[in-house]
């Protein structure tokens, strides 16, 4: 494991005398008074150099990178606890993988290091530097980034407990990674075919059930969030109008249903025409179902928890035969912003993405009929889109 400090020779009257760098004050070296010719191996320089670190941790009670970081992403996270505090939620998977990319690289690459001490050039070097613990070969960027992200969570807490200073912040600035993009792979049409065929039989084969397959359609033919997805209930459904209206969403990390996403761009109800094919598989879904009063995909009674649907989502598209490529179900949203922004003007894609402008705002004010009504209009440009 690399030592917090490294040596260089300066010359004085005596001769050269080794001074001592420590990692957390790079830029003023210590003198250890040690004359290099009375140590030539730096055996008395090396023990200097442990007191003083001890010395200095102690009194200055800055925590090294691993001390600091014992308990981020558990449950014990102070960041997390703050965080949440605030009213933001995650999922586990989201702490879970975060702390394995500490635990498996940053602890062994930045673990003794002073905070403090830990520059630009640190983070960058082990940025650029990342390779796979199991087969060497270098990391792709969007790993590379969700490291950054993870630091950069670390040290804007060490800044808030005022271990370094804001302008001390090493994951500041920090450039990206060009050549890969670090949106969530999106599918092509022809895998979203792939993925729901037409003979009936195939699509059960790769879904397993009528339910899973509406749901997932629902989510490629909507651009619904995961969450959202399990929030519907049977009455968001206007057959008439071939329209949902999303309302509500299951929470993160639990299986309590509440409001859609209201941050700054967010809708509180959102419209979402569906293709007739999509109606059709809903029809035939809805023929199966003993309770069509409460939400349109429960188990056991239950919401479908994202861990559930995601698990399901792996599955079907290995019986496909379609590469994960690092998608997940939120890549069925991607892949619909970015199809029907080549069918749609902007501000008909805000409307149902979701995202607030001015004919939101407005049409928020109406009842949900004529805000159905009005994006109504857009069915044609969605089957458009979504050829399934």
């Amino acid at each position: 494991m690399k030592n917090p400090y490294y040596f260089i020779r300066r010359p004085s009257k005596k001769g050269d005398v080794w001074y001592c760098v420590f990692d957390y004050l790079p830029g003023n070296p210590k003198s250890t008074r040690i004359l290099v010719a009375d140590d030539p191996k730096q055996h008395d320089a090396v023990r200097w150099a442990e007191n003083h670190y001890e010395v200095v941790l102690k009194t200055r009670r800055i925590p090294i990178f691993r001390e600091y970081t014992d308990d981020f992403f558990t449950d014990r996270c102070v960041w997390r606890k703050r965080i949440e505090g605030h009213g933001h939620t995650f999922n586990a998977g989201y702490f879970k993988q975060h702390r394995s990319r500490l635990e498996n690289y940053m602890w062994q690459a930045l673990g003794q290091y002073v905070m403090s001490g830990i520059t630009k050039k640190i983070i960058d070097d082990y940025l650029v530097g990342l390779k796979d613990k199991r087969t060497g070969e270098p990391l792709n960027h969007e790993t590379k980034w969700k490291h950054l992200v993870g630091l950069r969570k670390i040290f804007n807490q060490a800044e808030y407990d005022e271990i370094i200073s804001p302008e001390r912040n090493p994951t500041i600035n920090i450039e990206g990674f060009k050549g890969e993009s670090l949106r969530p792979g999106i599918f092509t049409v022809e895998e979203l075919k792939a993925l729901f065929p037409r003979e009936r039989e195939e699509l059960h084969r790769i879904w397993l059930s009528q339910m899973w397959a509406c749901y997932f359609m629902i989510a490629a033919v909507c651009g619904t969030r995961p969450g959202e997805t399990s929030g519907i209930y049977w009455d968001n459904w206007h057959r008439s109008l071939g329209m949902l209206m999303i309302k509500k969403a299951l929470k993160t990390g639990g299986d309590t249903i509440g409001g859609i996403k209201t941050e700054k761009k967010g809708a509180k109800r959102i419209p979402k025409p569906i293709t007739d094919r999509l109606t059709q598989e809903l029809l035939m879904y809805e023929s199966e179902c003993m309770d069509t009063s409460d939400l349109m995909f429960r188990i056991d009674g239950k919401p479908i928890m994202s861990s559930t649907s995601c698990k399901h989502f792996k599955g079907a598209l290995k019986r496909a035969g379609i590469k994960r490529a690092g998608r997940t179900p939120y890549s069925f949203r991607h892949s619909y912003e970015t199809d029907i922004l080549e069918n749609m003007f902007d501000h008909e894609a805000q409307v149902v993405m979701g995202h607030r402008n001015e004919i939101t705002k407005r049409y928020d004010q109406r009842s949900d009929e004529a805000f159905l009504k009005f994006a109504s209009r857009f069915r044609e440009k969605i089957e458009t889109a979504r050829p399934l």
